[in-house]
């Protein structure tokens, strides 16, 4: 039975295809997401910029079949630093999807609900007899705005996001066609410091923390697709 996470009635469905577009991926001994995704110049990874910072030097590993295998890629060159998605084409087969739809920033529009794919903490589902890679876990949110313009475009989506979803796919429904299509990849998510009173041996001291405030920060995958035509047509 392949991995379909059915939602509401009459809302958009998570199929088996969106699920095949997230891997669990390792550089070094940093594990995030990476998403797949089948255009006509071939086969792409797409994650979080701020992720990959070993590679080279360390290998980009994908996990499928209950282990870790090294891809060979060819990066492609997105000079943005700011921009926290890279991309590169890969040359293992995968999958044998046709073409995936994306979605550029102009398709979203505030309050539309959005789901992305990842493995917070390296949590994943069980995957269905025949599927060889690990499912990985469903958040759902609604794009509270954007900052920025163009390929740059920040997307804010009110969700929990938690490490390890970084480099996951965002959906959203396919405005030019049924189902659903790529529309961002997830990038970090916002946080603030906080301090907090805490007594050692006596004494009073403080404590600061991370406070996750429950806002995703996304980019939508319009400056992956202009970097990748600029180097393959």
């Amino acid at each position: 039975m392949p991995p379909t996470l059915i939602l509401p009635p009459g809302g958009p469905t998570i199929s088996q295809r969106e699920f095949s577009m997230a891997f669990r991926i390792r550089v070094g001994a940093k594990s995030m997401t990476a998403t797949v995704v089948n255009m006509r110049q071939g086969r792409f990874l797409f994650t979080a910029r701020h992720g990959i910072e070993n590679y080279p030097q360390s290998p980009i590993e994908l996990f499928w079949d209950g282990s870790w295998h090294q891809v060979d890629v060819d990066p492609v060159e997105i000079p943005d630093l700011a921009y926290d998605v890279v991309a590169a084409r890969i040359s293992d087969a995968l999958s044998d999807r046709p073409f995936d739809e994306l979605l550029v920033a102009g398709d979203l529009t505030a309050s539309q609900e959005v789901y992305f794919l990842g493995f917070p903490l390296g949590l994943s589902g069980d995957s269905p007899v025949g599927f060889p890679i690990p499912i990985a876990l469903v958040k759902k949110g609604i794009v509270s705005g954007f900052a920025g313009d163009g390929a740059k475009r920040i997307l804010f989506i009110d969700a929990m996001n938690t490490k390890g979803f970084s480099g996951g796919p965002v959906f959203a429904s396919n405005p030019r066609g049924p189902g659903m299509a790529l529309a961002a990849i997830v990038a970090k998510y916002h946080h603030r410091k906080a301090e907090f009173p805490i007594e050692i041996n006596g004494a009073i001291g403080t404590i600061t923390i991370e406070e996750n405030v429950g806002i995703t920060i996304a980019y939508p995958v319009e400056g992956v697709i202009e970097s990748i035509n600029r180097k393959y047509g």
